[in-house]
């Protein structure tokens, strides 16, 4: 499945650790499946994913954030290893055609 995805852009390799530890809200945030808090001000503000975006909490209280196709509960859900898919991968999907898919490397 990752070798038919490779050189997708949708396709993120990421750390067991960074897709363990990082709640779902930030995730969309930092790979751009909601607007980032510091997007107007590109310039100015220096990354930071500390505080995730107002779009990605609305998104999740609306429940149109998903994991694997369910509904995420809340916005400080963290995918675990049990939500993954052929033990490696997770895909995330903001409303109906924003999608990321996540592989642990």
């Amino acid at each position: 499945m990752i070798t038919a995805l490779e050189g997708d852009p949708r396709l993120v390799k990421l750390s067991a650790r960074e897709l363990f530890e990082t709640p779902v809200g930030k995730l969309a945030s930092k790979h751009k499946l909601t607007a980032s808090n510091c997007m107007f001000l590109f310039y100015f503000c220096r990354p930071s994913f500390d505080n995730y975006s107002a779009a990605s909490k609305s998104l999740i209280t609306s429940r149109g954030l998903y994991v694997n196709n369910e509904s995420v509960p809340d916005p400080q859900h963290k995918i675990d290893a049990a939500q993954l898919l052929h033990e490696r991968l997770a895909v995330l999907r903001a409303g109906k055609d924003k999608i990321v898919v996540f592989a642990v490397v």
